[in-house]
């Protein structure tokens, strides 16, 4: 039997994570506009840190029930990552989860706040100058966001 997450915990793990990957090396967001305007596209995953059933990986036999399919044991990931960190699960263990845990929703606090660090605004400059249109990308680069990068 498998201890799945709720609904309300899979949405409060995307949010606090910004909807996008956990996973430093990646940071891939995981959800964006559907060709059906009245639609989403969501490509992230609620992963387990310890796994759900007795088989999975870093399964922790000394936690509860409710324990396994709290928010305090989901990471939000992009689907590559949620796989990745399930095939190796020595060099993705339970402490190296929990800190990517808390460096991106620490992140996501500190963009609230207005406090984000100069890689983040050049990731963000990347992500949010790169648009779809007529089936060709356009990289747009707009005076403001050039000189908040350069300040």
């Amino acid at each position: 039997m498998r201890d799945d997450f709720n609904s309300k915990v899979k949405t409060n793990l995307a949010k606090r994570a910004g909807y996008k990957c956990s996973n430093p090396n990646c940071r891939k967001i995981t959800i964006g506009a559907n060709s059906n305007p009245n639609k989403s596209t969501n490509i992230g995953v609620a992963a387990h840190i310890t796994a759900a059933s007795k088989k999975g990986p870093r399964f922790n036999e000394n936690i509860s029930s409710t324990e396994r399919k709290s928010i305090e044991n989901g990471i939000w990931l992009c689907q590559t990552c949620s796989v990745l960190i399930d095939r190796d699960e020595k060099k993705y263990t339970k402490e190296i989860l929990k800190e990517w845990k808390f460096n991106i929703e620490n992140e996501t606090i500190e963009a609230l706040e207005g406090k984000i660090d100069e890689k983040t605004k050049y990731e963000n400059l990347k992500i949010n100058t790169l648009y779809h249109l007529n089936s060709r990308f356009y990289l747009v680069f707009t005076l403001m966001q050039i000189q908040k990068l350069t300040d």
